[in-house]
């Protein structure tokens, strides 16, 4: 698995990766989040991107090294996990399967979303918790809802088990305590930065309204076709079955599920938090066949899965290359792309020099290491039905006139806004005729497969 990781680590960033890789470069030059990228993105998320960096490089292969050892840390937790709860073959079982499951293209297992970065830290937070290390296990499962808000139901999960055990039950308000800790700190940070009504609006204000736009009937269906794309790892699912009598990782599975719910968006990646109940109940399903069938049994039952997910997606796993990879699952996206449009960039502009992206494209501020004139690097917020859309619109096309970029990028790039039926124009029509009056097209970048629709456009000041 970590040789298909290393074989991985050039595939393109594609937009959340490019979004953090870009707050996480802003933060090691000493610029607050929230300061110039506009999102409902928790900030742990960033800090944990800063991090990486600044050990690997501030590269696309350096951001995939960060990923290469978060999925091996989580497999290292739920194997120690697995082996306390269950016996040594649930360890085992439990960390090899979550490796391959997490690796796996229908949970985009090549990308360095938050969600693979929340698990090592509720691993480890389940870890101290069944140690009855309280302080310390509230702390991390802080740090996993700094990387993603959608790991507040693992919390939910201890305090659930907390207050029903009647030995563990006084341990509760220290687990609170430890969680409490880490949140209050980075609240005091974002306040001592100036930045904690930005924070607030995007990540609570906003994110409410974002989160309650979907109808039962479209997130049904969402998670009915998303749950199809992931048919590889059905055998893991079956074999879990045989886990669940085992009452503790049952109820970790209810609160995985809800972990992926929120808002009824279920994004491919957002399923990569119920992988870690899954394995731990593979594990106690093949601990559960051994005690019962033998070895020979448990071995096949764990055999088959991995069979499975290798045989069903054995060229993405083994064959395609990073670009292949990045054109399959994003047609029609920049991400390939974005590396000549940031060399184009990088090559017209000297350091220090503002650009503006006119679309949802931050990975390309990430390459080309030029800073925006504006916080808004996604454009959908602008797009939606929702009564700041507008207001955005206006904010946005502001901040580019007064930072007056020396070159700005127009992304003609349909997923790279999502406009809607309702959606304002405004932004369409000040665009067209800002750089129509103060700036000229100096080069065209066509986006496949269809590269006569969509295009990028690079402009310069007159």
């Amino acid at each position: 698995m970590i040789a298909v990781r290393v074989r991985l680590l050039d595939v393109p960033l594609e937009r959340d990766e490019g979004e953090y890789a870009y707050a996480g470069q802003l933060l090691l030059q000493g610029v607050p989040p929230y300061a110039a990228v506009y999102s409902m993105k928790a900030p742990g998320i960033y800090g944990a991107y800063a991090a990486v960096m600044a050990v690997a490089g501030q590269t696309p292969r350096g951001v995939h090294l960060g990923l290469l050892a978060s999925n091996f840390f989580s497999m290292l937790g739920l194997f120690v996990l697995g082996r306390r709860v269950a016996g040594p073959v649930a360890g085992a079982v439990a960390g090899a399967s979550y490796g391959l499951m997490a690796l796996s293209a229908s949970v985009l297992g090549f990308a360095a979303h938050a969600t693979q970065f929340v698990v090592p830290f509720v691993a480890l937070g389940l870890l101290l918790l069944t140690g009855s290390r309280f302080v310390l296990a509230g702390t991390f499962f802080a740090v996993a809802c700094l990387m993603k808000q959608h790991a507040a139901p693992f919390v939910l999960f201890a305090i659930v088990w907390l207050a029903v055990d009647r030995w563990r039950r006084l341990g509760l308000p220290r687990f609170l305590a430890g969680f409490a800790v880490p949140i209050l700190i980075v609240w005091a940070a974002l306040a001592l930065a100036g930045v904690f009504p930005r924070y607030w609006f995007w990540n609570v204000t906003y994110a409410f309204r974002y989160a309650t736009s979907v109808s039962w009937g479209e997130g049904l269906g969402s998670l009915a076709a998303h749950l199809g794309m992931m048919w590889t790892l059905t055998g893991f699912a079956v074999l879990a079955a045989f886990g669940l009598k085992h009452r503790f990782l049952a109820g970790l599975l209810a609160a995985s599920f809800l972990a992926v719910v929120p808002g009824f968006y279920f994004r491919s990646h957002y399923f990569v938090q119920i992988l870690p109940a899954v394995a731990l109940l593979a594990g106690a399903g093949a601990a559960a066949l051994e005690s019962r069938f033998g070895a020979g049994a448990a071995t096949a039952a764990v055999l088959l899965p991995a069979a499975l997910v290798l045989g069903g997606e054995g060229s993405y796993l083994f064959r395609e290359s990073p670009v292949e990879i990045s054109h399959r699952h994003y047609p029609g996206c920049p991400f390939v792309e974005s590396a000549a449009i940031s060399d184009y960039l990088t090559a017209h502009t000297q350091e220090g020099d503002r650009i503006a992206v006119l679309g949802s494209e931050p990975q390309i501020y990430f390459l080309s290491r030029r800073r925006g004139t504006t916080g808004y690097v996604y454009m959908y917020g602008l797009m939606e039905e929702q009564p700041h859309a507008l207001d955005m619109q206006h904010e946005l096309a502001a901040e580019v006139e007064s930072g007056a970029p020396r070159l700005i990028v127009w992304c003609h790039v349909r997923s790279s806004w999502l406009q809607q039926r309702g959606s304002p124009t405004f932004i369409f029509d000040w665009a067209r005729g800002f750089l129509s009056d103060r700036y000229e097209r100096v080069q065209d970048f066509p986006i496949p497969p269809d590269g006569d629709v969509d295009r990028v456009e690079i402009y310069r000041k007159k």
